[in-house]
């Protein structure tokens, strides 16, 4: 009744509560716009999921259906009194920085909630992978996926025996880590450093990526860079330029530069 009055709509609007695509649509393209780095203001990204999420469904007062009617302005209003964002994780085989899935949704939700709540929600996730389920934070769970698969050498040792596909699977893992800073500023300093010093700044892995993938080798140089360049990772000048060295030799690499 209290949105009704403020917004000017009927019952049937005012109570709209599930949103999702417009019909025969999928997805939120939020996962494109951040990995081809087109998107100059990080509210872009929310305005994004909400622009393709915003079709409601149910049924009416009357008990018609409703079948992905336009509601932009419902779910403005839906998600400007979020407090809390929530993921459920229930497989070992998909993570936090395995499919870029996890922030187009999770991330880009909560973005959305972001600008219309006036606060960043805090935001969580479940593990129920055995019966003691844990709640932890987006923080701390990016924190343990990073440890337990990007920075551990039995998990890159394991896709560098995959040759090419190996080293493009690490660089995914690194991008997608970086969804999760440009979505919720979720990601530690520590983890750009620490990737930096793994793949790249260690000689003799730079020339086992250089070797095998030098594309993917090229692209988690430029994605530091980039996180970097957008305030999501504070590293020191010296540091920046032996990257931007890095990603010269590999573009000279790449482009058949002698």
């Amino acid at each position: 009744l209290e949105q009704i009055e403020a917004d000017g709509c009927d019952l049937d609007h005012a109570a709209i509560r599930v949103f999702s695509n417009a019909p025969g649509n999928y997805g939120t393209n939020v996962n494109f716009m951040v990995m081809d780095s087109q998107w100059d203001r990080e509210e872009t990204l929310g305005d994004l999921f909400v622009t393709r999420k915003c079709f409601a469904y149910g049924r009416d007062s009357k008990g018609k259906s409703i079948e992905g009617l336009e509601a932009r302005l419902a779910m403005d209003t839906a998600l400007s009194r979020v407090e809390e964002t929530y993921q459920n994780i229930d497989t070992f085989e998909i993570g936090l920085t395995v499919d870029d899935h996890y922030y187009e949704y999770l991330g880009g939700v909560s973005k959305a909630v972001e600008k219309r709540a006036k606060s960043r929600p805090a935001i969580y996730l479940s593990d129920t992978l055995s019966s003691d389920t844990k709640i932890r934070s987006l923080e701390e769970t990016v924190r343990l996926e990073t440890r337990a698969k990007t920075l551990n050498p039995r998990w890159y040792e394991g896709m560098l025996k995959h040759g090419f596909r190996g080293v493009a699977e690490i660089e995914n893992h690194v991008s997608n880590t970086f969804g999760w800073s440009a979505t919720a500023d979720a990601v530690d300093d520590w983890i750009y450093s620490e990737v930096a010093n793994t793949f790249l700044f260690d000689e003799t892995m730079l020339e086992r990526l250089r070797d095998l993938n030098p594309h993917s080798a090229h692209s988690l140089a430029r994605r530091l860079l980039e996180a970097n360049g957008r305030g999501y990772w504070e590293a020191e000048e010296s540091v920046l330029d032996r990257l931007r060295e890095i990603s010269r030799s590999l573009e000279d690499q790449l482009e058949g530069v002698a």
